[in-house]
């Protein structure tokens, strides 16, 4: 009997299922960085994005915080690169925590000087600081809802002097 030369079908088939079993292995893989390669891009673009818009809005409004919108303003990015990012910003002045609680004396109380003037820095603070946020939202055709990030910064307006009208002892 002559002897043939070549592969078995069930060596052809164990072959094939070998490949294909390292080739699902090596294409998983492959999404799995892709994904990450995509996620890492979006950060990187989101903490640019974020940056540029507070730095553009510290130009505009830092020397004089008061001029600050008091409503929501939204807008989009010239670039068409980011023509899925939009922006807001926020700015509300900033509430100052009620201190006087903090310096209470032994029987729950402050003497009049020490709340006349905490409550003088408090409005102060409140008059002169504003809370600034700017969030990135980015709306893509593959989800339901855009993902958000922000960022938050103070804007103090440096030129208000503190007066403190202190009492006569």
């Amino acid at each position: 009997m002559k002897e043939e030369k070549g592969f078995t079908l069930l060596e052809v088939v164990l072959a094939l299922s070998i490949l294909a079993t390292v080739m699902i292995l090596l294409t998983s893989s492959w999404r799995g960085n892709y994904q990450r390669m995509t996620k890492i891009k979006f950060r990187t673009q989101a903490a640019y994005l974020l940056q540029m818009k507070m730095t553009e809005f510290e130009s505009l409004y830092k020397a004089n915080p008061a001029t600050l919108p008091t409503e929501i303003e939204k807008g989009e990015f010239k670039d068409p690169a980011f023509k899925n990012y939009t922006w807001e910003l926020e700015s509300q002045p900033f509430k100052m925590p009620d201190l006087k609680k903090l310096l209470a004396l032994e029987n729950d109380k402050t003497d009049q000087i020490t709340e006349n003037v905490i409550g003088q820095v408090q409005t102060h603070f409140e008059s002169t600081i504003y809370e600034v946020k700017v969030t990135l939202l980015y709306r893509s055709a593959l989800a339901k809802k855009p993902f958000k990030t922000s960022i938050s910064t103070l804007f103090v307006d440096y030129n208000r002097p503190l007066q403190l009208g202190l009492p006569p002892l």
